[in-house]
Order: structure tokens, then C-alpha cells, then sequence
């Protein structure tokens, strides 16, 4: 939700020569992800760390067979994520998660078989 950020954002994706594939929605994630369309490749979770959970169940129906969900700080705030962990780590929710041990953590999920779950 912060410009300056945004703006950042822009500029790295245009340097990596992203910017074709990626598009930046600007506003409560809440709100905005509502109206992303489906099929979803690649979701990445690095806000708030509480909305994590939210965000991912509201996004799911969208995933597509494959879909990677990569989510940051995992370990620096461990208290904040715990419900998302709990959730990716059961496989009854159709996720695959291990923890890669990069900086402050990152749990890389992958849903096998898409949003028909």
C-alpha cells in the first residue's frame, strides 16, 4: 500500500525484464486480489505476515496445477505466520511446503493439483 514501494517494485521488475509478465496491484491486498483472474503461477506473500493465511485461501480457487507460493520472513516472525504454516504443512490442503533456509526464512509451497481442491 506504500508508493515509494510500488515504485520500487516497478523499477526491479523492469530491470529483470519482468515487466511484461508481472502486474503490480496497488491497494489492500484484501480488496485488490479479489478481482485477480485466474490461473495464478506464482504467488508471493512478503506484507503483513497475518494476512498471509487470508490472502493465500482467498487466491486458491485460482491457483493453477503447480502454482508455487513463495512467502518471506517466515522464521523473523514466526508467531505471525504460524496459522499459515499449519495450514500449508497439512497436506489435506492440498499443499507440499518445506522451509528454505535463506536469510529469515522462506516457505516454498507448491499446490500439485491446481484450485480444484
Amino acid at each position: 500500500m506504500e508508493t515509494h514501494k510500488i515504485a520500487e517494485a516497478r523499477r526491479n521488475i523492469k530491470a529483470a525484464g519482468l515487466s511484461d509478465l508481472v502486474r503490480i496491484l496497488h491497494g489492500d491486498g484484501l480488496e485488490t486480489l479479489r478481482l485477480v483472474e485466474a490461473p495464478v503461477d506464482l504467488l508471493f506473500l512478503d506484507g503483513r505476515k497475518d494476512l498471509y493465511l487470508p490472502i493465500l485461501k482467498l487466491l486458491k480457487s485460482k491457483l493453477r496445477p503447480g502454482a508455487a507460493i513463495l512467502s518471506d520472513n517466515i522464521r523473523s516472525f514466526r508467531r505471525d505466520v504460524t496459522p499459515f504454516l499449519e495450514y500449508v504443512r497439512l497436506g489435506s490442503n492440498g499443499f507440499v511446503s518445506s522451509t528454505i533456509n535463506i536469510s529469515d526464512g522462506i516457505e516454498l509451497s507448491v499446490f500439485p493439483n491446481g484450485g480444484d481442491h
